[in-house]
């Protein structure tokens, strides 16, 4: 079944145009190939004369990820839990995705508990009494003095509004007043 999949694909690139990175491509295709080799001996219980030398030699660069997500078989319960009949390679994948399900779970249990703790913050509320007032503005400062100055700035446009129109009272008074006279 691997080889009809090895020969669709190289049937599949074949019909692919050759670009300019086609060596690349095909130096891609062929660590694929022996990768997959690689692997189907290993599900086989055969070791590569490749696997024993990568376990022989100290990594030198950090290598891609080898383990092909779709292609790691399901635990069915059959094997041991100590591990004994995973490959170096599943239990690498195993312990990793363990690690990485255990930090996300801790994320979401910090994420839920920031959640509710907002939920259940009822320090907002508007303050309704004069005390609330001031002891609203002395436990939030930086927060009052922005709404100080808001505040200041809408009552100085109403003012400004309001002594125009008494100055506009002003005058009319003082000219019925003159007329009178």
């Amino acid at each position: 079944m691997a080889k009809e999949m090895v020969k669709e694909v190289k049937i599949d690139e074949a019909m692919m145009a050759r670009g300019s990175n086609y060596a690349a491509k095909q130096a891609r295709i062929d660590k694929d190939e022996a990768e997959l080799a690689a692997l189907m001996a290993s599900q086989k219980g055969v070791e590569t004369p490749e696997e024993v030398e990568e376990e022989s030699e100290v990594p030198k660069a950090p290598k891609e990820a080898k383990e092909p997500v779709a292609d790691v078989p399901e635990d069915d319960g059959s094997e041991e839990e100590d591990g004994e009949k995973l490959t170096r390679e599943e239990k690498s994948f195993k312990k990793r995705y363990g690690d990485l399900r255990r930090h996300m779970a801790e994320k979401e249990k910090e994420w839920k508990e920031k959640l509710e703790a907002a939920k259940s913050d009822t320090s907002v509320r508007p303050p309704k009494s004069d005390e609330d007032i001031e002891a609203w503005a002395s436990k939030h400062p930086d927060v009052a003095a922005i709404v100080e100055t808001i505040a200041e700035k809408k009552a100085a446009e109403r003012f400004a509004d309001a002594n125009e129109r008494f100055k506009e009272l002003d005058d009319a008074k003082y000219e019925a007043t003159r007329t009178r006279a």
